[in-house]
């Protein structure tokens, strides 16, 4: 699993499995997300299963499948809600994290007005792993966050991070 943080009260990461949900609340994560529709390959894990681990350690676990062709208003309007009422900060997944960050991308543009420079610089700053501005909204959010910030992008269950991953 790989967490990218967008910011301080949210991330996006690929596909979390139970093994990692541990990692997520040890790094402070409240909220976890999901955006991944269940059976969308044989190898996935399914939310539910991910959803006991987390509510187990303390997260709000929130099912908001999308399908590959993207977001409807409705779902849009329905993730947009999520990050207002739940608990910060959150952690949303999908296959890649692309479904997710796109969510994000179109939040934070209508709620928070965007970033500097508008989307393309949006853009630019999620291929780089994060945004170089902050939003005040959204640091309000991030009181007590404490996540680790060795850089952008944190593995967790892999051997760089010295996480091993469990098998079934």
């Amino acid at each position: 699993m790989r967490i990218r943080r967008l910011n301080g009260m949210f991330a996006i990461s690929n596909q979390v499995e139970v093994n990692t949900v541990h990692e997520l609340a040890k790094a402070g994560y409240k909220t976890l997300i999901c955006n991944r529709p269940d059976n969308e390959s044989t190898d996935q894990v399914a939310f539910d299963v991910v959803a006991v681990e987390a509510k187990r350690l303390g997260l709000k676990a929130i099912y908001l499948p999308i399908d590959e062709h993207g977001a409807t208003e409705q779902d849009q309007a329905a993730f947009d809600q999520h990050v207002f009422a739940c608990p910060k900060p959150i952690v949303a997944y999908c296959r890649s994290g692309t479904r997710s960050a796109t969510l994000w991308a179109k939040f934070d543009v209508v709620h928070n007005g965007g970033h500097v420079g508008g989307t393309e610089r949006r853009v630019d700053a999620m291929r780089s792993g994060a945004l170089s501005v902050q939003h005040a909204a959204s640091m309000a959010y991030a009181t007590g966050f404490s996540a680790p910030r060795l850089n952008a992008t944190t593995k967790i269950g892999s051997a760089a991070s010295g996480i091993g991953r469990r098998s079934a």
